[in-house]
């Protein structure tokens, strides 16, 4: 059951890791994976079926959500198949969390650490009209990257790569979810932002 947590190390060539998650119908998922040596974390994720819903290699937080999966079967492998005693690494999963706000909406963060999202969670009625900016300090080192879900799903809407602005879009009616990071993975003080929804 969530959350979970698991760490080892892929001690030869070609090791892999396998475990099972059960989770309820429609969650969400905040998914980790990170080693403080050599490895290179691949993750393969597989429905009761062994229906491969996700595969990652590059990613090292995700969010995730299929509505029918109630058991996941998790791989964890190097990505270029390498072991030894120094290719350790550490995932996690838990229900995501997002902070949950009102339209118009305007507030500062930080991306804490490396590699580190935000997430913010908001409805709009059908119709209306939704922009969506982040403000940076002047000289930040921060390259934006913001990803707008349907929450309900995390059906993909939008994307701002590298610049600090969503389209502004007519909204379908629901919630959205909001991801904010940094596509060069950097966090810590420098990473300030100002997120501006309304």
């Amino acid at each position: 059951a969530l959350p979970v947590a698991v760490e080892g190390v892929f001690a030869e060539s070609g090791a892999a890791r396998y475990f099972t998650v059960p989770i309820e119908a429609q969650a969400r998922l905040l998914v980790q994976s990170s080693s403080e040596g050599a490895a290179s974390v691949q993750m393969a994720i597989y429905d009761a079926t062994r229906l491969q819903l996700v595969r990652s290699t590059s990613e090292t937080q995700f969010v995730f959500s299929r509505p029918s999966a109630t058991e996941l079967l998790v791989v964890l492998a190097d990505s270029q198949n390498r072991g030894g005693d120094n290719f350790d690494y550490t995932t996690s999963m838990n229900l995501l969390e997002p902070m949950e706000v009102t339209l118009p909406y305007r507030a500062d963060s930080e991306l804490v650490s490396a590699g580190d999202k935000v997430f913010y969670q908001f409805s709009a009625d059908l119709g209306t009209m939704v922009s969506v900016r982040i403000g940076l300090p002047e000289g930040s080192p921060m390259r934006p990257r913001m990803n707008l879900y349907q929450a309900s799903n995390l059906q993909f809407v939008a994307q701002a790569f590298d610049r600090t602005y969503l389209e502004t879009f007519s909204a379908t009616g629901g919630i959205y979810l909001l991801e904010v990071t940094d596509i060069l993975r950097g966090g810590g003080d420098e990473h300030t932002f100002t997120v501006t929804i309304d």
